[in-house]
């Protein structure tokens, strides 16, 4: 029976074991990383967590829907069987019907077939890389223009540093990409306590390329779980473009992980240029869907 629960009534020990030993777990659908992301948020629940989904929620006009929030790819169905399609419908199914718009990010595992076309389905690109191979073993994966650039780069004077704080790549995003996007103030401030609750977890870890100035030119934060290592967030200047600073970056992590972690998880992205940089490590595509669902009168869609 799956049965809708809010997220106060959940039993927190039961839900992340299930996310824990499945298959399919990703750190998105922990209860404590949901908590961090200070989003209202309840619950389906298969008998006693067999299976798990979370829904996060907000109003608009006093109107509640489902969204993905910040710092989250995939949610969908954890659990067992969830890459069973009649499994994944049923759960979809169960939703309550308060929910009037419905953007539901599966999981990779979940099967979307069995959904009839009240559900607008649109594929999402994932890139993973396997890590259980030796360092020489992934290295000979990448393209000729990724070891072009990793040669580049190590031509400079760079040095890696693993303790630097979060703000210093929101302020290297802000300065330098910040133009490219529409990011809010809420944005920084949720994506510096996210990660300042992961590295405090032992969960996450800043990376950060510095020049011979010892000034910070690119860097990364990577979240690790399970043995999957997740690349939540980047930043580079100018300079750290022209070098393939995030390209020696990405490298030295893949040499210090490789053998130790399972795989490395490049979060997307549908975006041609981006999708084809990490592809160049020898990526492979593990795509997962944005299902879109509304349940309100025509003239109503236009608020949404």
């Amino acid at each position: 029976m799956i049965r809708y629960v809010k997220a106060a009534d959940l039993d927190t020990d039961k839900w992340d074991a299930c996310v824990h030993r499945a298959e399919n777990g990703l750190v998105y659908s922990t209860s404590w990383y949901l908590d961090i992301l200070g989003e209202d948020w309840d619950a389906l629940v298969l008998n006693d967590y067999e299976a798990v989904m979370p829904l996060v929620y907000r109003s608009k006009y006093s109107v509640p829907y489902i969204f993905r929030p910040t710092g989250v790819q995939q949610l969908g169905l954890t659990g067992e069987k969830a890459d069973d399609p009649d499994r994944f419908k049923a759960f979809l199914e169960a939703i309550p019907s308060k929910y009037k718009l419905m953007d539901v990010f599966t999981n990779s595992s979940n099967a979307v077939e069995e959904l009839d076309s009240s559900w607008k389905k649109s594929e999402q690109v994932n890139l993973l890389l396997e890590l259980e191979d030796t360092y020489e073993g992934i290295y000979r994966r990448f393209s000729s223009q990724t070891k072009r650039n990793l040669k580049k780069a190590q031509k400079q004077n760079f040095k890696i540093f693993e303790y630097d704080p979060p703000e210093v790549l929101i302020r290297l995003f802000k300065e330098n990409q910040a133009n490219k996007y529409s990011v809010s103030d809420d944005f920084y401030q949720k994506m510096t306590h996210l990660m300042h609750v992961l590295i405090h977890k032992k969960a996450g870890r800043v990376w950060t390329i510095h020049d011979e100035h010892n000034s910070a030119t690119a860097g990364a934060f990577i979240m690790e779980y399970k043995g999957r290592a997740t690349l939540l967030f980047t930043a580079t200047d100018e300079f750290g473009r022209d070098t393939h600073a995030l390209t020696y970056l990405i490298n030295e992590y893949l040499v210090y992980q490789s053998g130790h972690l399972k795989c490395f998880d490049f979060e997307g992205s549908n975006v041609p240029g981006i999708r084809k940089f990490y592809a160049g490590f020898g990526a492979r595509e593990d795509n997962y869907y944005h299902l879109r669902k509304v349940n309100l009168p025509l003239p109503f869609r236009w608020l949404f």
